[in-house]
């Protein structure tokens, strides 16, 4: 599992400051895994081992219980999420117009481990959510603030080339 052990490591190495050797270690075995496409793998594969730590060190761990909501319908998107364990529930509300009113068609997908979900790309644009999103059971996520990850794809020019690839992928599944 390519986040998980992501995640793992990064929380092992706030404990423990690792080797620049164990860290390239770490790396490259990350790079050789055979790991299922997945949204994470696209957006991580864009990166170099510098830019996949500075990412994931500046990505926040947080816990929700079943049934919590995480993103609401319309809410202003300011995180991005990678989902580390656990399921939840998207709504996306899609607007039709019925004998001139607004109505909204509903779909809903099941997002798992390994998944992304929060609208903040591109930086410039500030996005209204188009969906609300549920846990439905305990899960575990990797929080990062659209105005973080803008300063550090300043830094890091190609961590945006890789958001862009990220947020190609999730559209062609919406």
């Amino acid at each position: 599992q390519l986040l998980q052990a992501m995640v793992s490591r990064i929380l092992q190495w706030e404990i423990y400051a690792p080797s620049y050797k164990s860290a390239q270690l770490f790396f490259s075995a990350l790079r050789e895994g055979s790991y299922p496409d997945s949204p994470i793998k696209v957006f991580f594969n864009k990166l170099s081992n510098p830019e996949i730590l500075t990412v994931m060190k500046n990505a926040v761990i947080i816990e929700r219980p079943p049934d919590h909501s995480v993103i609401n319908f319309r809410e202003v998107a300011k995180d991005l999420y990678f989902v580390v364990s656990g399921s939840l529930k998207q709504t996306i509300y899609k607007p039709l117009k019925r004998n001139g009113t607004h109505v909204y068609h509903k779909s809903h997908f099941h997002l798992s481990e390994n998944e992304v979900f929060g609208d903040i790309y591109p930086f410039e644009k500030q996005k209204v959510s188009r969906s609300s999103i549920e846990t439905i059971t305990q899960v575990e996520l990797a929080k990062i603030s659209k105005h973080v990850l803008s300063q550090i794809c300043r830094k890091y020019p190609n961590i945006e080339t890789g958001l862009a690839a990220l947020y190609d992928f999730q559209s062609d599944y919406q």
